[in-house]
């Protein structure tokens, strides 16, 4: 097979494999609470067809309502009730791959279509990097709509792009209705227009080639559309004040997984930077203005990334044709390296580098595999919540509260997400001093806390009664008459339930458990069940593996129900099927092994 075949091949390998690793890291990884206050947020405006006054929402703060984002409030709510909110991964699938196809053409355009192999290492890590902010929120167009800004304006300003240049501000204004981000936009034309002058300035003849009113009319009409929204000037002024606010680094850590990203932020800048330095010796054969619009560009972003973390992914997009333009330099011109490469250079390296390229991505993908998140917390007990009375005020955990309110609105009020719910949380959750009185203040009613949390028994020896649980979060509810909560068991005391009415307890649990299925609840279900009729319980522990094989602890608790009657073999067979074994578990795995043996030599 001849080389150029291999290449092409390789190329068409690497792609399928990037579009692969795409669409995996975007099921792994694509909401956030913020995305269902968006979608929640939307609902209501869908339901009230207009923007409403004020966010009445929450029950410990009152604000007005939050103009910026309609547009995407409405489109998300909308896209979630067409193809389901589990199934949003589709549009971060979409946005990724168009971003990076735009990101590429842009490149391709710089590089006249010259040493993209050698470049594409590095736009593949901009846009690895930039995934963890692809979530279902209106940020995520901002990034495309900055890779659409630096497509269009890499084209000469002339009347064959006359049709380009005119969809700026109609870009512009969707952003402006989606993000408080939209002044990027006319920021980005407004260092173009400034490069393009000095072109003309060092190269007088092409003056006829650019059509500076086309810049003008794009940079004037992209700035009023910033202000075509509800928000007016509100929208512009945030970001004003969060580029010029006093304090740098916000959210920008190094520990742990959010750290690791951040350091990798910090070494690809570092690259890019000391790249465009080396190149500047070549900054004076008719490339001033051009390296002066790239200058300006590169830290404008980065300065916006050291401000806000959540503005990294605005630099890593604005940089990727920045980045792969000075390293192309570095092999296309002698004067940045004397080394220059040549084709046959070029061809020994491609298709290492394709090779390479698609091995990373498997890796990637495998690392975002196999660490899923979860993007509904609580919502089977918010379910729950939605389909049974209980009182209000309702208490649940600020990180959550976005989820809450989608699911909760309008029959029910939240804590919501700001800092007075999160104080109040945290006070209710670890039963702090004076945290009855915060309730009493804020007419909670209703908790729903993770399980184990501290102030559980406290707020039952208070009176609250259970109405929920599922082994991670729990439902406390104050005993009105309107509540729904158990009458014959009691899932966190000893026993479980009222040993007088064991039959009523049952039948409790099991229409609960049936409508709200869980491993805690079919786990407690089964004890209660063993205490008449353990062969009955064995047989529930069947039935409930086959509806939910994922549930492992059931196998644990089946295991050792055949323990008791003697079955060693069918427990040793239940242990080794669950993929959740502890330690406790592995060593009744030796014992039963053991204890087969010896009776086998007997």
């Amino acid at each position: 097979m001849r080389e150029n075949d291999k290449g092409s091949l390789l190329k068409a390998f690497f792609a399928v494999i990037l579009i692969i690793s795409l669409f995996f890291a975007a099921r792994a990884s694509y909401m956030q609470d913020a995305s269902w206050e968006h979608m929640a947020k939307g609902k209501e405006i869908m339901r009230d067809m207009g923007l409403p006054k004020a966010d009445t929402s929450s029950f410990t703060e009152k604000a007005g309502w939050d103009r910026s984002s309609w547009l995407y409030d409405v489109f998300i709510y909308s896209f979630a009730s067409i193809v389901g909110a589990e199934n949003l991964y589709f549009l971060k699938f979409f946005l990724m791959l168009f971003c990076f196809f735009t990101l590429y053409l842009v490149v391709y355009k710089r590089q006249q279509g010259k040493y993209i192999s050698i470049t594409l290492p590095f736009s593949i890590a901009a846009v690895f990097l930039m995934e963890r902010w692809f979530t279902a929120g209106p940020a995520a167009f901002s990034i495309l709509f900055i890779a659409f800004f630096l497509y269009v304006l890499e084209r000469k300003p002339s009347k064959r792009n006359r049709q380009l240049y005119f969809s700026l501000p109609l870009i512009t204004l969707l952003w402006a209705n989606m993000h408080y981000s939209a002044a990027i936009g006319p920021a980005m034309i407004f260092f173009y227009a400034i490069y393009r002058a000095i072109d003309v300035f060092e190269s007088p003849e092409k003056r006829e080639a650019y059509d500076f009113r086309l810049i003008g009319l794009s940079l004037l009409f992209s700035s009023a559309a910033c202000l075509l929204s509800p928000s007016l000037l509100e929208a512009p002024a945030a970001f004003y004040r969060e580029l010029t606010t006093p304090g740098w680094f916000n959210g920008i850590s190094f520990g742990g997984e959010t750290g690791l990203y951040h350091t990798l932020f910090f070494a690809y800048s570092a690259v890019m930077f000391i790249i465009i330095l080396y190149d500047l010796k070549g900054a004076d054969v008719g490339r001033r203005g051009e390296f002066i619009k790239d200058a300006m560009i590169a830290i404008f972003f980065f300065g916006a990334a050291l401000k806000d973390s959540s503005n990294i992914p605005w630099f890593l997009a604005a940089s990727v044709p920045v980045l792969s333009y000075y390293v192309y330099l570095v092999f296309r011109w002698d004067f940045v390296w004397k080394r220059q490469w040549t084709e046959a250079d070029l061809l020994r390296v491609k298709n290492p580098v394709y090779v390479f390229l698609a091995v990373f991505t498997v890796i990637f993908t495998g690392m975002r595999f196999m660490a899923p998140a979860d993007y509904a917390p609580a919502g089977q007990a918010l379910r729950f919540i939605r389909n049974t009375t209980v009182p209000e005020n309702i208490l649940s955990n600020p990180a959550y509260n976005g989820m809450a309110r989608h699911v909760l609105r309008p029959n029910y009020r939240t804590a919501g997400r700001g800092a007075e719910a999160v104080k109040l949380y945290n006070a209710v959750y670890n039963a702090e001093e004076g945290f009855d009185a915060a309730i009493e203040n804020h007419k909670v009613r209703s908790f729903l806390l993770e399980d184990g949390a501290p102030s559980r028994d406290v707020l039952m020896k208070m009176g609250y009664k259970p109405a929920y649980f599922d082994g991670k979060y729990i439902l406390l509810v104050t005993p009105a008459p309107v509540a729904r909560y158990f009458k014959y068991v009691n899932p966190f005391e000893e026993k479980g339930y009222d040993l007088a009415n064991h039959g009523s307890a049952v039948a409790e649990l099991e229409e609960f458990a049936e409508k709200y299925p869980s491993e805690a609840a079919q786990l407690l279900l089964a004890s209660l069940i063993a205490d008449r009729n353990k062969p009955a319980a064995v047989d529930y522990l069947g039935e409930m593996l086959e509806k939910y094989p994922l549930h492992y602890g059931l196998y644990h608790k089946r295991a050792a129900f055949n323990l008791e009657a003697g079955d060693y073999e069918n427990a040793l067979d239940d242990l080794l099927r669950s993929k959740a074994r502890g330690e406790n578990e592995e060593r009744m795995i030796r014992e039963i092994r053991a204890h087969i043996k010896r009776r086998s030599a007997e």
